[in-house]
């Protein structure tokens, strides 16, 4: 299933501890690889927000797959404390498969953005649900006239430019965070962006459990968005425990929120709006 929100384009799945993935476009990129789909063919930059085995299981998959089909090389970015497992799981899978693997890992550094393309760029943020784990923001890259020249009228900004000044700079705007699986410590700085995906693990009735685990409840997203902590015009929970069914949790979302000023889903095995039941 896919689900369609302004100019993007999104393909996923997502059950905690069964396999969570989204692919993107654009800017064309997979976040996580935990369940194999055909769709991930042709797609040749993946994120992996950590490496428990529901998000990285179809990786060797994914690399086999574009390069034996396309040959196309997969660029897997990574926090650095990932390199070591992943390349240890990759290497075992490629003895496994009987052949090598052709990849690049690139461990990126927090907050520092990495460009992909043209006009998109990558940056995390460490939290703690593990300790290879990340917030991955996909970025955009704009061009923004200089606040200098604000009061210039357009013919004085043309003038300036056919002397050869730089009246624009390159600015990047956050367009969608990815928490990947996270604990309660995301919420100890604001985020904003227009999509954000997160970590739905749990209902409130087992809050000592997603403690336990490093995981969220859904009423702690609501209460993140509630506050401003979070503030988006979409809200993807995902990575929701197989112990809950959809009308469970939508019925828990009843008690927290009236009129939300975002939109709202649900991806399990498919994207589900929420949106009209408030």
């Amino acid at each position: 299933m896919k689900l369609s929100i302004g100019e993007y384009t999104i393909k996923g799945y997502s059950r905690g501890g069964e396999g969570t993935w989204f692919k993107i476009t654009p800017p064309k990129i997979l976040l996580d690889a935990g369940k194999v789909d055909v769709s991930m063919v042709g797609v040749d930059k993946l994120v992996i927000s950590h490496t428990h085995l529901d998000h990285v299981l179809a990786l060797p998959l994914v690399i086999s797959w574009n390069f034996l089909r396309l040959s196309k090389v997969v660029s897997i970015f990574c926090r650095d404390t990932a390199v070591k497992p992943l390349l240890e799981y990759l290497n075992a899978s490629s003895v496994l498969d009987g052949r090598s693997f052709k990849y690049e890992l690139c461990p990126l550094r927090e907050g520092e953005v990495f460009t992909i393309g043209d006009n998109w760029g990558i940056k995390i943020y460490k939290h703690s649900h593990h300790y290879t784990s990340i917030a991955t923001v996909l970025v955009k890259k704009k061009k923004h006239l200089k606040k200098k020249y604000s009061h210039l009228s357009g013919r004085d900004l043309a003038h300036l430019k056919s002397k050869g000044v730089e009246v624009e700079e390159t600015i990047f705007t956050d367009e969608i965070i990815y928490f990947g699986d996270c604990g309660y410590d995301v919420f100890s700085k604001k985020w904003r962006s227009k999509i954000v995906f997160i970590d739905a693990t749990f209902l409130d009735s087992e809050k000592d459990r997603a403690r336990l685990y490093n995981h969220l409840t859904v009423e702690e997203v609501v209460y993140a968005l509630n506050e401003k902590i979070i503030e988006c015009e979409t809200v993807i929970l995902h990575h929701l425990s197989w112990r809950y069914k959809v009308d469970q949790v939508i019925q828990s979302l009843k008690r927290y929120i009236s009129s939300p000023t975002y939109d709202i889903y649900l991806w399990a095995d498919r994207p589900y709006c929420l949106s009209e039941f408030f």
